[in-house]
């Protein structure tokens, strides 16, 4: 497929820039709390599936260590609303300056997230190149479990700060592992039999 130019953040939203977007609300919605509400991450994802991680629920978002880390426990919904913000704020900055507002801050469709991933690796099945998930000395290239009960071999137990490891080739970290990633293409299985494969996207 064949995408237009785009940019991307350099890293997945941290703690606390997504920390920023909910005082904001707080603060211009303290009429409505329930607007804030909303946009709380759902901190009990730390208890599905994986063992004892019952201090997670209530340190990982708002404690300062875990400031440069990744949200995690976001919708979708969650998700484009934080973009409008920033959208907002960044263009609110921009007319300050006297400068024109520019494009919105969106999530990207799926094809380009991939192309992001890839790195201009087009044939690499990971961001960094090659098939190995080690490099020469044995070290692992993501934060993702590398075999049953070695959790922390990769170097972080959970997530891992959003800047860990090498970037891709385009600048861009964690573009395999860590955490989900949110795009703004819908999932069907056979997409790209109905799809055009020029700036492809496809939605409910």
């Amino acid at each position: 497929v064949t995408v237009s130019s785009f940019y991307m953040d350099e890293t997945e939203v941290s703690n606390i820039d997504y920390r920023k977007y909910i005082y904001w609300l707080n603060r211009v919605y303290k009429s409505y709390p329930e607007v804030y509400k909303k946009a709380l991450p759902d901190t009990l994802v730390w208890r599905e599936e994986l063992a004892y991680n019952e201090p997670f629920v209530e340190t990982y978002f708002r404690y300062p260590s875990y400031d440069d880390y990744p949200v995690v426990g976001v919708t979708w919904d969650q998700c484009n609303a934080f973009c409008a913000w920033r959208t907002l704020k960044w263009n609110d900055y921009r007319t300050m300056q006297k400068e024109a507002p520019l494009d919105q801050f969106r999530l990207p469709t799926e094809y380009e997230w991939e192309y992001a991933a890839r790195g201009g690796r087009n044939l690499s099945p990971y961001p960094w190149g090659g098939p190995y998930v080690r490099n020469t000395k044995g070290c692992l290239l993501a934060n993702f479990k590398p075999g049953r009960g070695n959790y922390p071999e990769d170097g972080g137990f959970y997530t891992v700060n959003a800047k860990s490891y090498w970037p891709n080739d385009y600048g861009l970290y964690n573009m395999a592992g860590n955490v989900a990633e949110w795009t703004s293409t819908a999932y069907e299985d056979d997409a790209n039999a109905f799809i055009h494969d020029k700036q492809p996207d496809f939605r409910y």
